[in-house]
């Protein structure tokens, strides 16, 4: 009769018992929770401090922050250079643009 090593046999055990890990999704930021910081004085590095890295950055001439929202929403945050923001829009998923106010 063969015996195992109590090492193998322990490990054998352990991944037998192991349960695979879910897959977790990131959260996404909320629409709300991004609103009191949509400052006119907000700037590409300050939206990058508060909001992570955009998911895209996208332009011609002026730097467009993109970031994917709750809902299959995306926020635009548009700035001249890294100058302060001149825009933030929502685009739905209906291809609905929604000018989003800045805060003073």
């Amino acid at each position: 009769m063969h015996r195992l090593p109590l090492s193998l046999a322990a490990a054998l055990v352990l991944l037998g018992a192991s349960e695979p890990v879910p897959h977790l999704e990131p959260e996404l930021p909320t629409v709300e929770a991004m609103l009191p910081e949509l400052t006119r004085s907000l700037t590409p590095s300050g939206a990058e401090q508060v909001f992570g890295p955009p998911d895209e950055i996208t332009g011609s001439g002026l730097l467009i922050y993109v970031y994917q929202v709750e809902y299959e929403h995306q926020i635009y945050l548009g700035f001249p250079g890294y100058a302060p923001i001149t825009y933030a829009k929502l685009l739905k998923p209906s291809g609905e643009l929604v000018e989003i106010p800045l805060r003073d």
